[in-house]
């Protein structure tokens, strides 16, 4: 049962990833073509500064995630919804949080970002995409967890699929249409709402003895996400912060350099990441019933497997990327988008990106947080500290310099920890494999 579940993970993530990343590419190059690279640059801006807000999630999700799974193999459903009452309790209160500092931001952003667009224009794009993160706090998140502690992930997120689908289709006809960026946005914010009643009812259906109550609400787990949190911040800042240096240092014209770069690479990364963490959950629960022994020669098979695609994928990518993007760019002269150097720092960003949730799922997925944390936090700060420094030298490479030398690091300290610590496998057959590819 574990390994279907974990294949119709895989399969519902592949398509969750191909299906609106085909889609994001039109609708990127239609606001490209039809509001121009500063509007472009702007939108990417505002969607990092969005994903900077998920650090108030605090790595809580992967917390809670991990204390369910044995209680749920023991059908302890007292003891679920004792924890559960307490994650509601949790993101209510930071869903209320992030709405006031999303207000905030709102207003102070657009004089931090250099951009032409209107200073207005910008502060109602920041505070409509800010709405969708403070509803997930609000509704949505507490209800994903329990769908992947059961590994029916694959069926909240085909509800997902279905409307954010439908969410770019609408938005690439409103464009067509004639419509504005924040008519475009709008649409973005509205369509996702109506498929929580949806996803309401199948965790009812799923999860009947769950109901998010008990008069002893369990706390226990925010101990270890403090642990988890170091993650989350080197995760959001890896993924989230360079685009930002670069509106803020350079300009928007560069960050819609950059936002393309990393659709591109996004999307691949989007295949692969189904590949890599389809098994995650499976991981925790091998752990939880059998220990080490079993599950190292799964996670064998498994980083062979993953390591091949990766190797596949990214050396097809690095041959067709730029002919791709002068096709993507025609027409458009407000900015240079064609750079061999980028593409091959973002190829390496994207390797290395790969390999740390390799890595880090599990770590992650038996409660391994402690020393985890000690490894991303070094990996974060260097990261920030190259990207700053370099990006005045060399612009946009510098800040990808910045995040190679930063997954460098974390990547060889995880090597250590997973391969020599936790599994005792030695580090020969990893680097054997790595030095292959």
């Amino acid at each position: 049962m574990r390994t279907k579940s974990s294949f119709y993970n895989f399969i519902v993530k592949l398509i969750t990833s191909l299906a609106p990343s085909i889609l994001g590419i039109v609708l990127n190059n239609l606001i490209i073509t039809t509001y121009g690279s500063d509007v472009n640059g702007v939108t990417a801006t505002i969607m990092q500064i969005i994903n900077l807000l998920m650090l108030f999630e605090g790595g809580f999700t992967l917390a809670t995630q991990v204390a369910l799974y044995k209680p749920y193999l023991e059908n302890d459903y007292d003891k679920i919804n004792k924890i559960m009452a307490a994650t509601k309790s949790i993101f209510l209160r930071l869903g209320f949080f992030v709405t006031i500092i999303s207000i905030i931001l709102a207003f102070a952003a657009p004089y931090f970002i250099k951009s032409d667009i209107d200073k207005y224009v910008i502060s109602i794009l920041l505070l409509i995409a800010s709405a969708h993160t403070s509803i997930q706090f609000l509704f949505t998140l507490k209800y994903y967890i329990m769908f992947s502690v059961g590994q029916k992930e694959y069926k909240s997120s085909a509800v997902s699929l279905v409307f954010n689908i439908l969410t770019q289709i609408i938005s690439i006809v409103v464009i067509l249409i004639g419509g504005s960026i924040i008519s475009v946005k709008l649409v973005a914010l509205i369509i996702p709402l109506l498929g929580l009643p949806i996803l309401i009812r199948m965790f009812h259906k799923y999860f009947p003895n769950i109901n998010f109550s008990s008069k002893e609400p369990d706390y226990s787990v925010i101990k270890t996400t403090k642990d988890v949190l170091a993650q989350k911040i080197a995760g959001l800042i890896f993924g989230s912060t360079d685009i930002i240096i670069i509106s803020v240092v350079i300009n928007t014209l560069v960050a819609s350099v950059y936002a393309v770069y990393n659709m591109i690479f996004s999307f691949l990364k989007g295949i692969l990441f189904s590949l890599i963490l389809a098994p995650f959950h499976a991981f925790g629960q091998l752990y939880a019933e059998n220990g080490v022994n079993k599950l190292s020669n799964f996670y064998k098979i498994y980083q062979f497997v993953a390591i091949i695609f990766i190797n596949i994928f990214l050396t097809t990518a690095l041959i067709l990327i730029l002919p791709f993007i002068e096709l993507y760019t025609r027409g458009v002269e407000d900015v240079n988008y064609i750079n061999s150097i980028t593409a091959i720092l973002f190829a390496s960003c994207c390797f290395l990106e790969l390999l740390s949730n390799i890595l880090g799922s599990l770590s992650n997925s038996i409660g391994d947080f402690i020393p985890m944390k000690k490894i991303t936090f070094i990996g974060t700060i260097v990261n920030i500290v190259v990207s700053v420094t370099l990006v005045f030298s060399f612009g946009i490479n510098g800040v990808l310099m910045g995040t190679v030398m930063g997954y460098l690091v974390m990547n060889t300290l995880q090597i250590i920890l997973v391969h020599v610590k936790t599994l005792k496998t030695g580090l020969f057959e990893l680097v054997k494999l790595i030095l292959v590819n």
